[in-house]
This record gives structure tokens, sequence and C-alpha cells, in this order.
């Protein structure tokens, strides 16, 4: 059994099938092929590109198919994710255009918040925000805010499907905030330590992240960017190939 790791697509769905398909992930027919593996996607399915409820539709499908053949398909909670939810929440509320115009200079895209289905909400209300497969810790973002809000993965995946059904604007707010830092584990004294420290409390070898694209954090241009960068004294792997920069994308295996 193998892992795939995709990470940040942001709406670029022709990439997207295209990866599936290079990895014989999904056949021709678009459903699934491979067998008993597990394909992750790391989150930031939203904004920028045009196409993340085709993305959405697709890894839904793909996540009832996969079971037949012993295989599994999961997503995380990006900030992205959690941006377009709090939107879509507080839409009626006072606060709606202070926080739709922030969606929006997130890449944010109207025809997502007029399109997308209950039963596409309802899946994205229950994305987890972390998860150790096979001895590797899978987050979305290359921060410390997990700390906040659980001391183990089950106490911080509770926490963020308890704050679905908060209606606290400023709580978000601040969850949102602090979500949405990045580079703490590629800081040139602390960012080991820091990396250490997260596999110490919520277990694992090694941390796969997206959130921050690789040809910003490397300074490689995003056509050359193909596979994950490891960094960290090797305890993290970055998967955001920066593909709404113009990166083909890959899929990192394990």
């Amino acid at each position: 059994m193998q892992i795939h790791v995709i990470g940040d697509l942001h709406g670029f769905y022709p990439e997207f099938e295209s990866l599936l398909a290079q990895t014989g992930i999904i056949d021709q027919q678009l459903n699934w092929s491979a067998n008993d593996d597990q394909l992750w996607l790391i989150g930031d399915l939203f904004d920028r590109g045009q196409q993340t409820l085709a993305c959405i539709e697709l890894i839904m499908k793909l996540q009832l198919q996969a079971p037949n053949m012993g295989g599994q398909v999961a997503c995380l909670l990006g900030n992205h994710e959690l941006m377009f939810l709090a939107a879509h929440k507080f839409s009626n509320k006072p606060v709606a255009a202070k926080l739709v115009r922030q969606w929006l200079d997130w890449g944010g895209h109207g025809d997502d918040f007029q399109n997308i289905s209950a039963a596409q909400l309802e899946w994205l209300s229950q994305l987890p925000a972390m998860a150790l497969i096979k001895n590797s810790l899978l987050i979305h973002a290359d921060n410390l805010s997990y700390v906040r809000y659980g001391q183990s993965i089950t106490e911080v995946n509770a926490y963020f499907q308890a704050l679905m059904d908060n209606l606290d604007f400023e709580l978000w707010q601040q969850v949102l905030t602090a979500f949405s830092a990045r580079g703490a584990f590629n800081l040139r004294l602390n960012g080991p330590k820091n990396a250490a420290q997260m596999l110490h409390l919520y277990g694992g070898s090694k941390i796969i992240h997206g959130h921050t694209p690789i040809p910003i954090a490397c300074g490689k241009t995003p056509q050359a960017t193909r596979r994950a960068f490891n960094y960290a004294d090797g305890l993290c792997y970055n998967v955001d190939a920066g593909i709404y920069l113009g990166s083909p994308g890959f899929v990192f295996s394990y």
C-alpha cells in the first residue's frame, strides 16, 4: 500500500485530473484504480483557479469508490476552505461584506459561493485538520497554530468540528489569522526545533504540509517545481507545488 499526497490545488482541475491519471490513481473513465492505496489532498482546494467545485466533485466520487478496492481518499482542511466556510456562514450577518471582501482578496470566486451544493458544504465542514498516516504527520499549514487547539490529533480535529457550529465571528477571525501564518519550520535556528516539537506532540517521524508554495519558499521557478521540498533537517516535506503559479504539480508518494 502506498500513500499519495497532492498539495494545494486552488481550483486547477485539469492539473488535478492529469496528476491522478499519470500516477494510475484513476483510469480513463476517471474512476479509482489505485487498489488499496490512499490518496490525501493537503487542503486549499479553493480560490485562484476557476474549477474548485469540479475538484471537490471528483474527490467525493473517488472517496466513495476507493473503499470498494480497499483504498481510501481523504482531504485536510486548508485555510482557504476555512475562509470560504466563514464567508458562507456569516453571509447574512452585518459582518458579511467585510468577510466576503476578504475572501475575494484571497482569490475567491463568486460562482463558487453561488453554485456549491449542500452536500459539498457538508463535506467541507467535516474535513479534518490533521492526520497521522503511515508514521507521517499530515497538516495543511507550516505553522504552530495547531497547538492552540489541542494536545492530540483527536483534540485538534474536534476543535475544528466544534468551530463549524460556532457563530462567534471574532473567534473565526482569530482562527483564520492564526491558521494563515506560515514558515514556522523553515527558520534558520528554530525551524527544525519547531518541527520536532510538533512531531513529539502529535506523533510521526516527518511532517508533510502544503500552504507555502515551494517556488516562493525556495526561489525556484514554478515550472521547475516537480517534487517535494525536504527541509528542517529532513523532518519536513512541503508538497505545495505552486500550481496556481504555473507548476504542473506532482504527487508525493511514500
